[in-house]
Protein backbone atom coordinates (compact mmCIF):
# COMPACT_ATOMS: atom_id res chain seq x y z
CA UNK A 1 0.00 0.00 0.00
CA UNK A 2 1.32 3.42 -0.93
CA UNK A 3 1.39 5.73 2.08
CA UNK A 4 1.04 9.40 1.18
CA UNK A 5 3.83 11.73 2.26
CA UNK A 6 3.44 15.40 3.03
CA UNK A 7 6.22 17.96 2.89
CA UNK A 8 6.42 20.36 5.81
CA UNK A 9 8.72 22.76 7.61
CA UNK A 10 9.38 22.77 11.34
CA UNK A 11 9.36 26.40 12.53
CA UNK A 12 11.72 27.88 15.13
CA UNK A 13 8.92 27.35 17.67
CA UNK A 14 8.74 23.64 16.84
CA UNK A 15 5.45 23.98 14.95
CA UNK A 16 4.78 21.95 11.84
CA UNK A 17 3.79 23.93 8.73
CA UNK A 18 2.36 21.58 6.09
CA UNK A 19 3.25 22.64 2.52
CA UNK A 20 -0.13 21.53 1.11
CA UNK A 21 -2.62 22.01 3.95
CA UNK A 22 -5.65 21.19 1.78
CA UNK A 23 -4.27 17.75 0.84
CA UNK A 24 -3.27 17.20 4.48
CA UNK A 25 -6.76 18.03 5.79
CA UNK A 26 -8.35 15.84 3.13
CA UNK A 27 -6.16 12.90 4.14
CA UNK A 28 -6.59 13.21 7.90
CA UNK A 29 -10.33 13.93 7.73
CA UNK A 30 -10.89 10.28 6.84
CA UNK A 31 -8.97 9.19 9.92
CA UNK A 32 -10.99 10.98 12.60
CA UNK A 33 -11.19 8.94 15.79
CA UNK A 34 -8.51 6.48 14.66
CA UNK A 35 -5.04 5.97 16.08
CA UNK A 36 -2.35 6.81 13.53
CA UNK A 37 1.42 6.58 13.15
CA UNK A 38 3.27 9.83 12.55
CA UNK A 39 6.88 9.75 11.36
CA UNK A 40 9.03 12.84 11.01
CA UNK A 41 12.41 12.87 9.29
CA UNK A 42 14.53 15.41 7.48
CA UNK A 43 13.65 15.64 3.82
CA UNK A 44 16.32 14.42 1.44
CA UNK A 45 17.08 16.41 -1.67
CA UNK A 46 15.62 14.58 -4.64
CA UNK A 47 17.68 13.78 -7.68
CA UNK A 48 17.00 15.79 -10.79
CA UNK A 49 15.09 14.52 -13.81
CA UNK A 50 18.26 15.03 -15.84
CA UNK A 51 20.26 12.81 -13.46
CA UNK A 52 17.60 10.12 -13.71
CA UNK A 53 17.52 10.41 -17.50
CA UNK A 54 21.32 10.04 -17.61
CA UNK A 55 21.10 6.83 -15.57
CA UNK A 56 18.82 5.44 -18.27
CA UNK A 57 21.36 6.51 -20.90
CA UNK A 58 23.89 4.38 -18.99
CA UNK A 59 21.44 1.48 -18.93
CA UNK A 60 20.85 1.88 -22.69
CA UNK A 61 24.57 1.65 -23.47
CA UNK A 62 24.91 -1.40 -21.21
CA UNK A 63 21.86 -2.95 -22.87
CA UNK A 64 23.28 -2.46 -26.37
CA UNK A 65 26.62 -3.92 -25.23
CA UNK A 66 25.09 -6.93 -23.47
CA UNK A 67 22.14 -7.78 -25.71
CA UNK A 68 19.60 -7.16 -22.96
CA UNK A 69 16.97 -4.44 -22.72
CA UNK A 70 17.45 -1.40 -20.44
CA UNK A 71 14.84 -2.60 -17.92
CA UNK A 72 16.74 -5.89 -17.49
CA UNK A 73 19.94 -3.91 -16.96
CA UNK A 74 18.15 -1.72 -14.40
CA UNK A 75 17.09 -4.78 -12.41
CA UNK A 76 20.56 -6.36 -12.64
CA UNK A 77 22.34 -3.18 -11.52
CA UNK A 78 19.96 -2.70 -8.58
CA UNK A 79 20.59 -6.30 -7.57
CA UNK A 80 24.35 -5.81 -7.80
CA UNK A 81 24.76 -2.39 -6.20
CA UNK A 82 21.85 -1.67 -3.85
CA UNK A 83 21.11 -3.26 -0.48
CA UNK A 84 18.27 -5.76 -0.65
CA UNK A 85 14.87 -4.89 0.81
CA UNK A 86 13.20 -7.44 3.03
CA UNK A 87 9.48 -7.74 3.74
CA UNK A 88 7.94 -9.95 6.40
CA UNK A 89 4.76 -11.75 5.40
CA UNK A 90 2.05 -12.58 7.98
CA UNK A 91 3.05 -16.26 7.55
CA UNK A 92 6.51 -15.41 8.88
CA UNK A 93 8.12 -15.89 5.48
CA UNK A 94 10.64 -13.21 4.54
CA UNK A 95 10.68 -11.91 0.98
CA UNK A 96 13.85 -10.33 -0.37
CA UNK A 97 13.97 -7.99 -3.37
CA UNK A 98 16.57 -5.74 -4.96
CA UNK A 99 16.81 -2.24 -3.51
CA UNK A 100 15.18 0.74 -5.15
CA UNK A 101 16.82 3.80 -6.68
CA UNK A 102 13.78 5.88 -5.68
CA UNK A 103 14.88 6.02 -2.04
CA UNK A 104 18.41 7.26 -2.77
CA UNK A 105 19.35 10.83 -1.94
CA UNK A 106 21.47 12.84 -4.38
CA UNK A 107 24.81 11.62 -3.04
CA UNK A 108 23.70 7.97 -2.89
CA UNK A 109 22.27 8.25 -6.40
CA UNK A 110 25.51 9.74 -7.72
CA UNK A 111 27.48 6.89 -6.12
CA UNK A 112 25.09 4.36 -7.66
CA UNK A 113 25.51 5.87 -11.14
CA UNK A 114 29.30 5.77 -10.65
CA UNK A 115 29.11 2.06 -9.81
CA UNK A 116 27.00 1.39 -12.91
CA UNK A 117 29.50 3.28 -15.09
CA UNK A 118 32.47 1.52 -13.44
CA UNK A 119 30.83 -1.85 -14.13
CA UNK A 120 30.55 -0.89 -17.80
CA UNK A 121 34.15 0.34 -17.99
CA UNK A 122 35.53 -2.77 -16.26
CA UNK A 123 33.68 -4.96 -18.74
CA UNK A 124 34.60 -3.10 -21.94
CA UNK A 125 31.41 -1.06 -22.36
CA UNK A 126 31.97 2.63 -23.03
CA UNK A 127 29.41 4.91 -21.38
CA UNK A 128 29.73 8.59 -22.28
CA UNK A 129 29.89 11.33 -19.67
CA UNK A 130 26.73 13.46 -19.22
CA UNK A 131 28.14 16.32 -21.35
CA UNK A 132 29.08 13.95 -24.17
CA UNK A 133 25.56 12.68 -24.85
CA UNK A 134 22.15 14.24 -25.23
CA UNK A 135 19.93 13.43 -22.29
CA UNK A 136 16.22 13.69 -23.12
CA UNK A 137 13.62 14.16 -20.43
Amino acid sequence: MMVPRFAAVVTDKGELRISDPVAWRTRVSGLRGKEVWVTVQARKAARSLTANAYLWVCYTYLAAWSGHDPEEIHEAMKDMFLPRRESNLPSGEVLSAPGSTTVLDMLEFSEYVSKVKRFGAENGCYIPEPGEVEVSL
